[in-house]
């Protein structure tokens, strides 16, 4: 009877485990489903608005929509290479052009038809517009995107229905296995009170270990839901308190340059040793397996361990990619945690929050994609019009200032042709940096086009904005020892409300003083003059 239980108890954590990984590994195939579904519908978006911007264009004039125009071809070609692939992999027709090819036709018609209305013809830029060949083109990829989104649709779909197939059949298998184990504990109970009393103990490990099941499935199920780093600390420490009570813990994850881990929790105290960890100091991330830092003789010890404590390491890893390290060691004792007990618990901790670091990298790649300049890695246009109109308004109803810096790289383009462009992409880029390194968090720094720069500064007078102007200056041209050419930069400086009470009139301010600037000749700071009724009022307080 002992041998029977003992067998009964692990047919069914077996079973338990295998139903978790089963639907871990469904939920993961989903949530890279929706990836793919999100990407296509990028695609799909910036299609139409390319095609949008182009016919506004070409019945405005407006240069705006040739900015959209832009736009939305940067997103496209941070997303042609794989979501095309899967694309013209997914088509029934193969007498019709790929989507990459259809989207280079049509790019290259666009193109033609904004060059076309810029010499006047626009009439032709119309007629080349409105065609059957370019309407059948956008229609045909369309239709295949449409078609590509209902046939991933109906695969989640799918994929749904086999998760939910899969927890209710091990739901009732553990149902079953219980029902099992009360019987079998009955009938040794019976026999004899040594057998009843190893009966017990297998319930409660039965127990236990359907409760462990339960907060992982919880776990995989919350963190699908986490959308930055410090919800997903959370459900981890709740997660791994409840299920290794027993152990510390700790995260660490890869900083933006990946040249180190930082440590970002721990759990059950705190006791971490190292607040960073360097990626060649550590055999679990060399070796992309666990590993045990102990202070045995003759052991493999990382070299970022040290004190006498015995430590697991376990790698974090996503479709291929590290994100990070877990680490346990004992509470009460000086002993290696049992991986025999506990192995698979943290082996689920550790996927689970790897699939959830990889998502959260994947959505904070496409965020900086639709928000950031990709050559300075400022923010873009769109993103500084947006903060601003918020800073404005808030100035409006609150009096809280806001400062706006406007600032044009002197004879930058003399510096394209005397040295060319590769130096001037470099020199670009090393003015935005040395900018955002002279800047508070708070401050936000611009691309506005061209050369040409802006920085919003929440919370600053025309005077402070004015100062801290006259310091990024200094810095840009404190670049021209570094790159061995004249660097430097006019700027034209205003504020809300000392100046102006508008979106429009503050940037037309700032951009006013900048001119002055220039014809004042060049690498100087230029502010607005405040509105006299504002004067007025500041005195009378």
């Amino acid at each position: 009877m002992p041998a029977a239980v003992i067998a009964l108890m692990l047919v069914m954590l077996v079973t338990q485990l295998a139903g978790f990984v089963y639907t871990s590994r469904q939920q993961q195939a989903v949530i890279e489903l929706r990836n793919q579904t999100r990407e296509m519908r990028i695609v799909q978006q910036a299609l139409v608005d390319k095609k949008s911007a182009v016919e506004d264009y070409l019945l405005t004039d407006d240069l705006d929509h040739l900015q959209e125009f832009h736009l939305a071809s940067r997103v496209l070609e941070a997303e042609d290479t794989d979501t095309l692939r899967r694309l013209d992999a997914f088509r029934v027709r193969r007498d019709t052009p790929s989507a990459s090819q259809t989207l280079q036709l049509l790019d290259a018609a666009w193109i033609k038809g904004i060059e076309l209305s810029r010499d006047g013809r626009a009439a032709e830029a119309h007629n080349l517009l409105v065609s059957d060949g370019m309407h059948g083109m956008v229609e045909r990829v369309r239709g295949e995107i449409n078609d590509y989104l209902a046939a991933r649709n109906a695969h989640g779909e799918r994929l749904e229905a086999n998760i939910s197939t899969g927890r209710t059949v091990v739901l009732a298998l553990q149902i079953v296995s219980g029902g099992l184990t009360v019987l079998c504990l009955f009938v040794a109970f019976r026999l004899g009170r040594s057998e009843a009393n190893g009966r017990r103990e297998a319930m409660t490990q039965a127990l236990e270990a359907h409760g462990r099941v339960k907060i992982l499935f919880e776990m995989a199920d919350i963190l699908q839901s986490a959308t930055g780093y410090e919800d997903a600390n959370a459900v981890l420490r709740s997660s791994a308190s409840r299920l290794l009570p027993d152990l510390h813990g700790c995260l660490y994850v890869f900083n933006n340059s990946r040249d180190r881990l930082d440590l970002l929790t721990e759990w059950n105290g705190e006791r971490a040793d190292q607040q960073s960890i360097a990626p060649g100091a550590c055999w679990a991330l060399k070796r992309g397996k666990p590993h045990v830092n102990t202070d045995a003789p003759f052991s493999l010890t990382c070299a970022h361990h040290s004190g006498d404590q015995q430590v697991l390491e376990v790698p974090m890893m996503a479709r291929g990619e590290l994100y990070g390290l877990l680490t346990f060691s004992s509470l009460n004792t000086n002993s290696v945690p049992d991986q025999k007990a506990n192995g698979g618990i943290i082996s689920a901790l550790a996927d689970a929050m790897s699939l959830a670091l990889s998502n959260i990298a994947l959505r904070e790649k496409l965020r900086n994609q639709a928000l950031r300049d990709p050559l300075t890695g400022l923010y873009n246009r769109r993103y500084m019009e947006d903060m601003l109109d918020r800073f404005v308004l808030l100035s409006a109803r609150t009096g809280t200032p806001v400062g706006l810096v406007m600032i044009d790289l002197d004879h930058f383009k003399r510096l394209n042709d005397e040295h060319g462009h590769l130096l001037g992409d470099t020199v670009l880029r090393a003015v935005a940096q040395t900018i955002k390194e002279g800047l508070r968090e708070t401050d936000i720094a611009c691309r506005y086009g061209g050369e040409e720069l802006i920085v919003l500064l929440p919370d600053c007078t025309l005077e402070d904005a004015a100062a801290k102007a006259e310091t990024l200056r200094a810095r840009v041209e404190a670049l021209s020892d570094i790159h061995g050419v004249r660097i430097t930069a006019s700027f034209g400086v205003a504020a809300s409300p000392e100046t102006d009470s508008s979106v429009r009139d503050l940037i037309a301010s700032a951009d006013a003083a900048l001119y002055e600037a220039k014809h004042a000749g060049r690498n100087r700071v230029v502010a607005t003059a405040a509105r006299v009724r504002d004067t007025l009022a500041i005195a009378a307080e």
